[in-house]
């Protein structure tokens, strides 16, 4: 006699209920979230990229971290979300114990698992274009804060190079970002979902061309980007997610 813990499944799996006395309840609450009424811009899909097996915890836990990340930026009507799979399949597992009467020991039902094949849809979400950018999703932090570069003191009127974030849902202080690469007063900015851009400015006795950077999501000291074609302060800053524009400003 060859006994085995494991074995290879081969072809498809069925629920066979015969030998199993009763089943465990699906852990997912609902298949559709949000709000279901109204038609949105956008539909974003994730796809099984290989033929897996997915149980119905995963899954809900899948749905349950999705619409949590979507609702602190979209809200609660925002958005849309269906899952696309349905854990179908009932799967029986032998206890595994070495006394007297092991052989006797009744087979017990496992959490339902999904069949999943490749190229399948796990979940797909709706939402408007407002809360998307270039296909990436605009997490609610980078949303929700502001930042704050450059200045002078009022006794000394002496540029500053610090920079300051705050989140604007949130009354508070001030919280210290960095530094940019030169200290400067009047300066100009652009910024996209990402990165926030500041140009130009005032440092006594000159008027600066340095074009600095940072990364929105992460405090850390300013990068240098490169320079404007000629030092200014008080430039005026437009962007479009895409590109930023200094136009205007005071120069020597």
């Amino acid at each position: 006699m060859h006994g085995a813990c494991y074995r290879k499944g081969n072809g498809q799996p069925y629920a066979n209920t015969r030998h199993i006395k009763g089943k465990p309840q699906i852990k997912i609450a609902k298949f559709n979230s949000g709000n279901k009424k109204r038609q949105f811009e956008y539909c974003v899909q994730l796809l099984i990229n290989e033929k897996v097996q997915i149980r119905h915890m995963a899954i809900e836990s899948t749905r349950l971290a999705a619409n949590k990340t979507l609702e602190k930026t979209t809200g609660e009507t925002g958005y849309s979300s269906r899952l696309r799979i349905y854990p179908h399949i009932r799967l029986r597992e032998n206890k595994l114990i070495a006394a007297a009467g092991a052989d006797m020991t009744p087979a017990a039902a496992v959490p339902f698992p999904s069949d999943v094949q490749d190229s399948s849809i796990y979940i797909e979400t709706d939402t408007d274009k407002r809360y998307w950018y270039n296909g990436t999703y605009w997490h609610p932090r980078l949303l929700t804060r502001g930042v704050i570069a450059g200045g002078a003191t009022p006794t000394t009127t002496s540029p500053v190079n610090t920079i300051d974030y705050i989140t604007i849902a949130t009354l508070g202080n001030a919280t210290d970002f960095g530094d940019l690469t030169v200290s400067r007063c009047d300066v100009g900015g652009v910024s996209n979902v990402s990165r926030g851009v500041v140009a130009g400015g005032y440092s006594h006795p000159s008027y600066v061309d340095t074009i600095d950077y940072f990364t929105i999501g992460t405090p850390s000291n300013a990068t240098d980007f490169g320079n404007l074609s000629e030092g200014k302060s008080g430039a005026g800053g437009v962007d479009d997610q895409s590109r930023g524009i200094f136009a205007g400003g005071e120069k020597s």
